[in-house]
C-alpha cells in the first residue's frame, strides 16, 4: 500500500504542445511543485507570506494535534 504525504507527492502533467509527452514526477520535486502552484492561487502577497510562515512552523514544530 502506498502512502502519500510526509513531503512526498505525485505530479502528472498532460501534453503541453506538439512533440511533448506527459510529464510525471514524484517525491520532493512534485511536492515542491504542488506547494508552488498552491501559492500562485492565493490572492495577495500577505496571504502568501502567512501560508509560507505557517508551513515553516509546521516543518519545525510539527502539526498541532491538541484540538483532536
Amino acid at each position: 500500500m502506498a502512502n502519500i504525504g510526509g513531503y512526498a507527492g505525485i505530479l502528472q502533467l498532460s501534453k503541453s504542445g506538439p512533440g511533448f509527452g506527459p510529464l510525471s514526477l514524484s517525491g520532493l520535486v512534485s511536492w515542491l511543485a504542488w506547494r508552488s502552484a498552491y501559492l500562485t492561487r492565493l490572492g495577495s502577497i500577505r496571504k502568501r507570506m502567512l501560508v509560507v510562515f505557517n508551513w515553516t512552523l509546521t516543518l519545525i514544530f510539527g502539526r498541532d494535534m491538541s484540538r483532536w
